[in-house]
């Protein structure tokens, strides 16, 4: 994707959305922008964008999502050298064993947990503080072992502020190797993993070990996936 797809595909986001505002504030905390930085570099009183943020304002117009688009791509190249964006820049293959969902704003882990019928079975301290933006669906514990570096990067999605959701997982434990590594190499861990399938007497203890080191949460779900498909696609 290049910048001109990206900001294309950004405004039709919020455009097609049926809460414009809170796309608007996903998008500028993950490029870690400032809403009172932005709105001045819009030309606009903070207020105005704080009110459509919060949803007290509607339906922005045409204009106005163009120029909140050139203005926020603008801002992260000035104040961050353009390293959040090139994350969503990246070119890469996720293959059929991967599947990708982004929210229209953040949600409290607490309450994707509660949506996915999960359990959290380790780092349980810091859901209180940890927000989700999507989540990924993995098919096998297989495939993120044997992936390539460049489709791991894929994972994320549109921001590693997400659930990484693995089915047919047997103990768990090459999966957290594999995103140790990863994270290595990349510098980029998901808010939490979700194990699809198995009971807590089935996750391997160098798993749960993994997990506490690089401050992962684990979570479990035995709910079908097309029922947490279902429940989460609300949010999409």
């Amino acid at each position: 994707m290049n910048e001109k797809q990206f900001k294309e595909s950004l405004a039709g986001e919020i455009v097609l959305s049926k809460n414009p505002g809170t796309v608007m504030k996903k998008w500028r905390t993950l490029l870690k922008i400032q809403q009172v930085k932005l709105a001045k570099e819009m030309g606009i009183n903070n207020v105005v964008l704080s009110d459509y943020e919060a949803g007290r304002r509607k339906n922005p117009t045409s204009e106005f999502v163009d120029n909140f688009v050139e203005s926020l791509i603008k801002l992260e190249k000035s104040e961050n050298n353009g390293e959040n964006l090139d994350f969503y820049l990246q070119e890469g293959d996720t293959k059929e064993y991967f599947t990708t969902h982004e929210f229209f704003t953040g949600l409290k882990a607490s309450a994707f947990i509660e949506t996915i019928g999960g359990k959290v079975i380790s780092v349980k301290d810091i859901i209180e503080d940890t927000q989700v933006f999507g989540y990924t669906l993995i098919e096998s514990e297989k495939a993120i072992v044997e992936t390539s570096a460049k489709n791991y990067l894929r994972i994320f999605g549109k921001t590693p502020m997400r659930a990484l959701i693995l089915r047919e997982v047997h103990s768990g434990r090459s999966t957290m190797v594999a995103l140790k590594v990863g994270k290595m190499v990349i510098e980029l861990k998901p808010s939490m993993i979700v194990f699809h399938g198995i009971s807590e007497k089935q996750v391997d203890p160098l798993a749960i070990k993994i997990s506490e080191s690089e401050r992962i949460p684990i979570v479990i779900t035995n709910k079908k996936i097309e029922d947490i498909k279902e429940a989460l696609s609300e949010f999409e």
